[in-house]
């Protein structure tokens, strides 16, 4: 696991920026495939208590439909289905 700053621009105004640092955790190719493989192992569960563990409750999910819940809550409802 290797943690790399990064720095991330926020604009205050028209013209202003900002800039905080955030730190960022990167992770071996062979954890990201198992997180993506428990991930996937979620679709048609009946059991969606380990998506908790997987995801932050804020987390983005850009590729939910316009009509389901933003975050967290919009990922289990897809689940579900």
């Amino acid at each position: 696991m290797v943690r790399a700053p990064l720095v991330r621009p926020i604009l205050l105004g028209d013209h202003q920026l900002l800039w905080r640092p955030r730190t960022v955790t990167a992770l071996s190719p062979e954890h990201n495939r198992q997180v993506l493989q428990r991930f996937d192992a979620l679709l048609g569960a009946d059991d969606l208590t380990e998506l908790d563990e997987l995801c932050t409750p804020d987390m983005v999910n850009h590729a939910l439909a316009p009509d389901r819940p933003a975050g967290l809550a919009g990922t289990r409802e897809f689940l579900q289905t």
